[in-house]
């Protein structure tokens, strides 16, 4: 996805969605977190006011939680919502915590690096997952014009001949 086409969304009033690949990561590290705590998916729903339904369908990667539950699960169990949402060990590995994101061009981003992805099958570190998010985001954000899914290849490319 280009910016001309997420600047385009933006303009139009097009609802932010989360795609179906980013869901499905969001379930499994929740699923972890939770095995790894020893607390059941109904204590879990218990804790934070939702249905056990819903416990099981955001742990299946099948729907995440809007802002206010995600601000119910970090103060409940203390969880890194870097980790939790984008797979980011430390908010230092990432973009400035002071700076406003676009979640628009944050979505692209992340959109973009996962399709670059799928063509070199590299397993990267939280690290350069992370620098790869910013600098793709740093580069959206000051020119309309970029090609994220182009540039991401670019980005991974670089890595795999290392």
């Amino acid at each position: 996805m280009d910016m001309e086409s997420v600047n385009k969304d933006k303009k139009d009033g097009e609802k932010f969605t989360v795609s179906s690949s980013n869901r499905k990561l969001f379930g499994e590290r929740l699923k972890s977190f939770l095995k790894e705590k020893g607390v059941s998916q109904d204590k879990f729903a218990e804790a934070i006011g939702i249905s056990l339904s819903t416990a099981k369908k955001w742990c299946a990667g099948s729907y995440v939680p809007d802002v206010d539950e995600l601000q119910k699960i970090y103060q409940r169990f203390n969880i890194s919502l870097d980790w939790l949402v984008l797979g980011i060990e430390s908010s230092d590995e990432f973009i400035n915590p002071y700076l406003s994101i676009d979640s628009i061009i944050l979505e692209a981003v992340i959109s973009a690096v996962n399709s670059a992805n799928e063509t070199y099958h590299l397993s990267l570190s939280d690290e350069k997952r992370a620098k790869i998010y910013t600098i793709l985001y740093e580069e959206a954000s000051s020119d309309n014009k970029t090609n994220l899914t182009k540039r991401a290849l670019q980005l991974l490319s670089l890595i795999q001949t290392k």
